[in-house]
Protein backbone atom coordinates (compact mmCIF):
# COMPACT_ATOMS: atom_id res chain seq x y z
CA UNK A 1 0.00 0.00 0.00
CA UNK A 2 2.78 2.02 1.32
CA UNK A 3 4.36 1.65 -2.21
CA UNK A 4 1.29 2.80 -4.33
CA UNK A 5 0.97 5.77 -2.06
CA UNK A 6 4.60 6.61 -3.31
CA UNK A 7 4.22 5.97 -7.11
CA UNK A 8 1.20 7.86 -7.36
CA UNK A 9 3.02 10.70 -5.41
CA UNK A 10 5.85 10.14 -7.60
CA UNK A 11 3.84 10.38 -10.78
CA UNK A 12 1.62 13.82 -9.40
CA UNK A 13 5.35 15.58 -9.05
CA UNK A 14 6.57 14.24 -12.41
CA UNK A 15 3.17 15.81 -14.29
CA UNK A 16 3.03 18.99 -12.49
CA UNK A 17 6.44 19.51 -13.06
CA UNK A 18 5.97 18.49 -16.89
CA UNK A 19 2.82 20.49 -17.06
CA UNK A 20 4.29 23.93 -15.37
CA UNK A 21 7.56 23.59 -17.89
CA UNK A 22 4.66 23.48 -21.07
CA UNK A 23 2.57 26.29 -18.82
CA UNK A 24 5.79 28.41 -18.91
CA UNK A 25 7.10 28.20 -22.84
CA UNK A 26 3.55 28.37 -23.97
CA UNK A 27 2.87 31.47 -22.02
CA UNK A 28 6.56 33.00 -22.50
CA UNK A 29 6.04 31.96 -26.65
CA UNK A 30 3.15 34.40 -26.83
CA UNK A 31 4.76 36.84 -24.48
CA UNK A 32 7.38 36.93 -27.24
CA UNK A 33 5.38 36.58 -30.09
CA UNK A 34 2.29 39.23 -29.89
CA UNK A 35 0.14 38.43 -32.82
CA UNK A 36 -3.59 40.11 -33.39
CA UNK A 37 -4.23 40.72 -30.03
CA UNK A 38 -6.78 43.45 -31.13
CA UNK A 39 -8.56 40.13 -32.79
CA UNK A 40 -7.88 38.72 -29.48
CA UNK A 41 -9.88 41.17 -27.96
CA UNK A 42 -12.54 40.93 -29.64
CA UNK A 43 -13.00 36.84 -29.60
CA UNK A 44 -12.67 36.90 -25.89
CA UNK A 45 -15.34 39.32 -25.50
CA UNK A 46 -17.75 36.82 -26.56
CA UNK A 47 -16.91 34.19 -23.95
CA UNK A 48 -19.11 36.06 -21.45
CA UNK A 49 -21.75 35.80 -19.43
CA UNK A 50 -23.74 39.19 -20.15
CA UNK A 51 -23.27 38.07 -23.99
CA UNK A 52 -23.54 34.49 -23.81
CA UNK A 53 -26.96 34.27 -21.65
CA UNK A 54 -28.71 36.68 -24.46
CA UNK A 55 -27.22 34.09 -26.66
CA UNK A 56 -28.69 31.74 -25.07
CA UNK A 57 -32.04 33.12 -25.10
CA UNK A 58 -32.20 33.42 -28.65
CA UNK A 59 -31.09 29.97 -29.54
CA UNK A 60 -33.61 28.77 -27.59
CA UNK A 61 -36.24 30.73 -28.79
CA UNK A 62 -35.71 29.09 -31.79
CA UNK A 63 -35.03 26.00 -30.06
CA UNK A 64 -38.95 26.36 -28.20
CA UNK A 65 -40.03 26.99 -31.83
CA UNK A 66 -39.07 24.07 -33.20
CA UNK A 67 -39.22 21.15 -30.75
CA UNK A 68 -42.03 22.58 -28.79
CA UNK A 69 -40.52 22.10 -25.72
CA UNK A 70 -39.91 24.35 -22.93
CA UNK A 71 -37.11 21.93 -21.31
CA UNK A 72 -35.52 22.04 -24.74
CA UNK A 73 -35.56 26.11 -24.92
CA UNK A 74 -33.91 26.46 -21.45
CA UNK A 75 -30.94 23.46 -21.91
CA UNK A 76 -28.42 26.25 -23.14
CA UNK A 77 -28.76 29.19 -20.97
CA UNK A 78 -28.96 26.63 -17.80
CA UNK A 79 -25.42 24.91 -19.26
CA UNK A 80 -24.23 28.10 -19.50
CA UNK A 81 -25.18 29.24 -16.09
CA UNK A 82 -24.02 25.73 -14.67
CA UNK A 83 -21.08 26.48 -16.14
CA UNK A 84 -20.01 29.34 -14.62
CA UNK A 85 -20.76 28.44 -11.33
CA UNK A 86 -18.79 25.53 -11.57
CA UNK A 87 -16.11 27.69 -12.62
CA UNK A 88 -16.12 30.02 -10.36
CA UNK A 89 -16.09 27.27 -7.34
CA UNK A 90 -12.88 25.78 -9.21
CA UNK A 91 -10.92 28.97 -9.29
CA UNK A 92 -11.76 29.51 -5.52
CA UNK A 93 -10.50 25.91 -4.64
CA UNK A 94 -7.54 25.70 -7.31
CA UNK A 95 -6.40 29.55 -6.43
CA UNK A 96 -4.15 29.12 -9.29
CA UNK A 97 -1.99 31.90 -10.15
CA UNK A 98 -2.25 34.03 -12.93
CA UNK A 99 0.82 34.54 -15.42
CA UNK A 100 2.34 38.03 -14.28
CA UNK A 101 0.16 41.08 -13.96
CA UNK A 102 2.10 43.23 -16.08
CA UNK A 103 2.20 41.24 -19.22
CA UNK A 104 -1.81 41.19 -19.22
CA UNK A 105 -3.42 43.10 -22.44
CA UNK A 106 -6.82 42.72 -20.86
CA UNK A 107 -7.90 43.03 -17.39
CA UNK A 108 -8.92 39.70 -15.58
CA UNK A 109 -9.95 38.44 -12.43
CA UNK A 110 -10.36 35.47 -9.85
CA UNK A 111 -7.86 32.64 -10.14
CA UNK A 112 -6.94 31.15 -14.02
CA UNK A 113 -7.38 27.64 -13.34
CA UNK A 114 -9.70 26.52 -15.43
CA UNK A 115 -10.39 29.78 -17.90
CA UNK A 116 -13.62 30.74 -17.72
CA UNK A 117 -14.00 32.13 -21.25
CA UNK A 118 -13.38 28.86 -22.72
CA UNK A 119 -15.64 26.86 -20.75
CA UNK A 120 -18.66 29.14 -21.06
CA UNK A 121 -18.17 28.93 -24.72
CA UNK A 122 -17.61 25.30 -25.29
CA UNK A 123 -20.66 24.20 -22.71
CA UNK A 124 -22.55 27.02 -25.12
CA UNK A 125 -21.39 25.47 -28.42
CA UNK A 126 -21.72 22.01 -27.52
CA UNK A 127 -25.33 22.43 -26.33
CA UNK A 128 -26.16 24.47 -29.01
CA UNK A 129 -24.88 21.37 -31.51
CA UNK A 130 -26.75 18.33 -29.69
CA UNK A 131 -29.76 20.32 -29.39
CA UNK A 132 -30.08 21.14 -33.26
CA UNK A 133 -28.56 17.98 -33.39
CA UNK A 134 -32.46 16.92 -36.42
CA UNK A 135 -31.51 19.57 -38.30
CA UNK A 136 -30.11 18.93 -42.10
CA UNK A 137 -26.65 16.89 -41.98
CA UNK A 138 -24.88 19.87 -44.08
CA UNK A 139 -26.04 22.82 -41.54
CA UNK A 140 -24.73 20.56 -38.52
CA UNK A 141 -21.60 19.75 -39.69
CA UNK A 142 -21.40 23.67 -40.62
CA UNK A 143 -22.29 24.19 -37.30
CA UNK A 144 -20.04 21.93 -35.84
CA UNK A 145 -17.22 23.19 -37.46
CA UNK A 146 -17.60 26.81 -36.91
CA UNK A 147 -18.64 26.00 -33.07
CA UNK A 148 -15.18 24.53 -32.87
CA UNK A 149 -13.12 27.25 -34.32
CA UNK A 150 -14.93 29.22 -31.54
CA UNK A 151 -13.60 27.16 -28.92
CA UNK A 152 -10.19 26.95 -30.23
CA UNK A 153 -10.50 31.01 -31.02
CA UNK A 154 -11.77 31.44 -27.50
CA UNK A 155 -8.56 29.48 -26.06
CA UNK A 156 -5.80 31.60 -28.64
CA UNK A 157 -7.65 34.46 -27.37
CA UNK A 158 -6.45 34.28 -23.69
CA UNK A 159 -3.03 32.75 -24.28
CA UNK A 160 -2.59 35.43 -27.03
CA UNK A 161 -3.78 38.25 -23.94
CA UNK A 162 -1.29 36.92 -21.48
CA UNK A 163 -4.10 36.17 -18.88
CA UNK A 164 -3.90 32.42 -18.74
CA UNK A 165 -1.44 29.12 -19.01
CA UNK A 166 -2.28 26.32 -21.69
CA UNK A 167 -3.16 24.22 -18.92
CA UNK A 168 -6.36 26.76 -17.92
CA UNK A 169 -8.01 26.77 -21.55
CA UNK A 170 -7.33 22.85 -21.77
CA UNK A 171 -9.06 22.44 -18.73
CA UNK A 172 -12.13 25.28 -19.97
CA UNK A 173 -12.67 22.75 -22.93
CA UNK A 174 -12.93 19.67 -20.72
CA UNK A 175 -15.23 21.54 -17.79
CA UNK A 176 -17.50 23.22 -20.68
CA UNK A 177 -18.16 19.85 -22.17
CA UNK A 178 -18.22 18.12 -19.38
CA UNK A 179 -21.21 20.60 -18.08
CA UNK A 180 -23.03 20.59 -21.16
CA UNK A 181 -23.62 16.49 -21.20
CA UNK A 182 -24.25 16.39 -17.70
CA UNK A 183 -26.93 19.33 -18.20
CA UNK A 184 -28.17 17.83 -21.05
CA UNK A 185 -28.57 14.51 -19.78
CA UNK A 186 -30.41 15.38 -16.78
CA UNK A 187 -32.96 17.39 -19.41
CA UNK A 188 -33.46 14.46 -21.06
CA UNK A 189 -34.32 12.41 -18.19
CA UNK A 190 -36.93 14.64 -16.99
CA UNK A 191 -38.16 14.16 -20.17
CA UNK A 192 -38.55 10.85 -20.33
CA UNK A 193 -39.92 10.78 -16.78
CA UNK A 194 -42.59 13.48 -18.01
CA UNK A 195 -43.06 11.15 -21.00
CA UNK A 196 -43.86 8.58 -19.26
CA UNK A 197 -45.84 10.11 -16.48
CA UNK A 198 -48.26 11.35 -19.48
CA UNK A 199 -48.61 7.74 -20.47
CA UNK A 200 -49.04 6.16 -17.77
CA UNK A 201 -52.70 5.35 -17.08
CA UNK A 202 -54.31 7.61 -14.44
Amino acid sequence: MLDVLCTVTYVNVVVASVLDSVDQKVWEFFVRNPFLTSVAQLVTAVGVLYVLLPLSAVVGIYLWRRSGSVLTAVTPWIAVQVNSLVVANLKEWTSVVRPPREFWIVEASAGSFPSGHVANTTAFVVVVVISLNGIQPTKLRLLSYGGGVLCIAMAWSRLALNVHWLTDVVAGWCVGAAISFAVLSVIQKIKSQRASQLQTPG
